[in-house]
């Protein structure tokens, strides 16, 4: 039997006290994921498009053939999202409109359900939305609104861990 091996730090490491192997499992962990911010422009992306998180501003429009994305915020804008797409999570607010057409969600997202609709409208079609964290579906009135999230929904799976869809204030769920 061999006498165990003692590894000796390098100087970095020791200069931070840490492993260099801690440093290199933190490095091996962070993703290239970018961000997309879209201010009262239109863009349509593809599956050749890295994955990137968008901020769609002031009348923007987003639409998505076959494209990966993380986190989208529409505020007062429109996002397309056609088949084969997938993302992370969604959330609209300030009026914007969300289509999902054969549209996958899935989000891990622990603050907001997989699709969450402040004051927005939604079409969903042929769909899966899906948290593993919280709510699938969310549509809610904002403090000092007259409206709230409306989301009509046709042929489509929502599914989260606390429930598949929250409505609350002015807000509607329609389900067909």
């Amino acid at each position: 039997m061999s006498a165990p091996i003692n590894f000796e730090l390098k100087p970095l490491s020791k200069m931070m006290k840490v492993p260099a192997m801690t440093v290199l499992l933190f490095a091996a962990v962070q993703t290239n994921v970018q961000a997309g911010h879209l201010i009262g422009e239109s863009k349509v992306i593809g599956a050749d498009e890295p994955t990137n998180h968008w901020q769609l501003d002031q009348k923007s429009e987003l639409t998505m053939n076959g494209a990966r994305a993380g986190h989208i915020l529409a505020n007062d804008s429109t996002l397309n999202v056609n088949p084969g797409s997938l993302i992370e999570d969604i959330r609209a607010t300030q009026g914007s409109s969300v289509s999902l057409n054969g549209a996958t969600v899935n989000s891990n997202n622990s603050t907001w359900g997989a699709v969450r609709l402040d004051d927005s409208t939604a079409i969903i079609r042929d769909s899966s939305i899906t948290s593993n964290t919280v709510v699938g579906l969310q549509a809610f009135q904002s403090f000092n609104s007259q409206t709230g999230g409306i989301a009509q929904v046709f042929n489509s799976i929502i599914r989260g861990v606390k429930g598949g869809a929250i409505a609350n204030g002015n807000a509607e769920l329609h389900f067909n």
